[in-house]
């Protein structure tokens, strides 16, 4: 149920400066107005975690987001990114499912994050560019993780497999799609259909992002938007941190409850 899950919201600040504390509303703009309504159109609000009677007072979303909404800013993703996402992972008990949210660096920050959990599995040499070679394990992979959305992610950054048809064409051993399906609660891969798929990457076209397709993950590099976006592709591509795609509101409508 969606107003059990926790809810993970990473804002990259490379280009936007990195602030104390986020105020969710500003930073993520649409996404967070959606979990809003989710919250309040569904009644999550009616009763309290782990409760059976309804409450006098429905709690109000502020409320509940304390407990459920977990935010960070990652300047970069060269390992300081990915141990947030740790941080907040670890930090979060019980067993409820997760959800991992991530704009611009904080969303590479993710794929690190993925990466580090089992590199003997997902380091692809081929797109190494720095020649680094692969990393140490640091982290053991969330289980309760169930399901990854990223907007405009520099996924080059990260040396995980490349599905160069960027259509799910590679899946299986390797892929961070066979990985996470294989070690947590998320859905993905051919032998689903593709309206329970539970992970997705959208690249805005036109940014100074150089995203690439990750093999098995959902990759969309020609979202709608009913806004006008910006021409200067560093605008834009703040702008749509804040601002949803017609495929990426339905997509987290779905998965989020």
């Amino acid at each position: 149920m969606g107003r059990h899950d926790h809810y993970v919201f990473m804002d990259g600040c490379i280009v936007k400066g990195c602030k104390p504390v986020i105020d969710l509303a500003h930073s993520f703009g649409e996404y967070i107005a959606l979990l809003t309504d989710l919250y309040e159109q569904g009644g999550w609000g009616q009763r309290p975690p782990g409760g059976l009677l309804r409450r006098a007072r429905p709690e109000p979303f502020a409320e509940w987001a304390e407990r459920q909404v977990h935010s960070a800013q990652s300047t970069q993703n060269l390992r300081t990114g990915a141990a947030r996402v740790d941080g907040i992972l670890r930090s979060i008990g019980g067993d409820a499912a997760i959800h991992l949210f991530g704009t611009s660096a904080a969303g590479s920050a993710i794929l690190e994050y993925f990466l580090l959990t089992d590199p003997a599995t997902l380091y692809d040499r081929a797109h190494d560019e720095h020649r680094v070679g692969p990393p140490a394990r640091k982290y053991q992979i969330d289980p309760r993780i169930v399901s990854f959305t990223s907007i405009d992610a520099p996924a080059n950054w990260v040396p995980l497999c490349r599905d160069p048809h960027a259509h799910r064409h590679a899946f299986g051993p390797g892929t961070l799609g066979g990985y996470l399906v294989a070690h947590t609660r998320s859905q993905t891969g051919p032998h689903l259909p593709a309206d329970q798929h539970t992970v997705r990457m959208e690249d805005i076209p036109h940014t100074w992002v150089d995203s690439q397709p990750v093999a098995g993950v959902d990759y969309d590099d020609r979202p709608h938007y009913d806004h006008h976006l910006p021409r200067v592709g560093l605008e834009r591509h703040i702008f749509t941190g804040g601002h949803m795609s017609r495929e990426t509101r339905a997509f987290l409508t779905r998965v989020w409850q």
